[in-house]
């Protein structure tokens, strides 16, 4: 499903029973920016209704400084996120990735 920008904003699976379900819901920033992603990872687990959510934050030139993957819609126990840096160009200089495990943080350069 898309909305009047022509945005998606829902991507639905088709189950085996023939119902369909929202695998993948998504809301954007007032300036078209992804902001929030709902997937719903339990659909590919029978019998789990294991939902993750993803926060997608920027920085002044709309380039992607974060992603967050949280367990709750209130976005306040943070699972694992990735962290990004930029030279002048919008190249990659660096990821840094973030785990809520002790010892689990990596930094790409």
């Amino acid at each position: 499903m898309y909305n009047e920008y022509g945005w998606k904003t829902e991507i639905l699976a088709v189950q085996e029973n023939g119902q369909e379900e929202i695998l993948n819901n998504f809301s954007y920033t007032g300036i078209g920016n992804l902001d929030t992603e709902i997937v719903n990872i339990g659909l590919f687990d029978t019998g789990s209704n294991k939902i993750v959510y993803k926060k997608y934050t920027y920085d002044v030139f709309s380039r992607i400084s974060k992603i967050a993957y949280y367990d709750s819609p209130e976005l306040t126990n943070c699972l694992e996120s990735y962290e990004y840096t930029y030279d002048k160009n919008s190249h990659i200089l660096t990821e840094s990735k973030y785990c809520n495990t002790k010892g689990m943080t990596e930094e790409r350069k």
